[in-house]
């Protein structure tokens, strides 16, 4: 089911409805520039109840894209 795409910033994962969707603002994993030697994953930001994109980012831990998108999948999202 996995892809052999890397997750990239940008990348829209959206759940039903307008909220609780999830963009990738920064991918930080080995083999990547913005990777900076600490803990691996995605910096993201969700949309609110208005469909709108809240200020406030969260952290994703992943080891590589793979685990990432199970992270997704698991919390019923798909790539938009």
């Amino acid at each position: 089911m996995m892809s052999d795409e890397n997750v990239m910033p940008g990348d829209v994962w959206r759940k039903k409805g307008p909220c609780d969707w999830v963009k990738v603002l920064r991918v930080q994993m080995p083999h990547n520039p913005d990777y900076d030697g600490g803990l691996s994953g995605c910096s993201v930001v969700f949309t609110n109840g208005n469909g709108n994109w809240e200020r406030k980012s969260w952290f994703y831990p992943a080891k590589n894209s793979d685990d990432f998108k199970k992270q997704m999948i698991d919390g019923f999202r798909f790539k938009a």
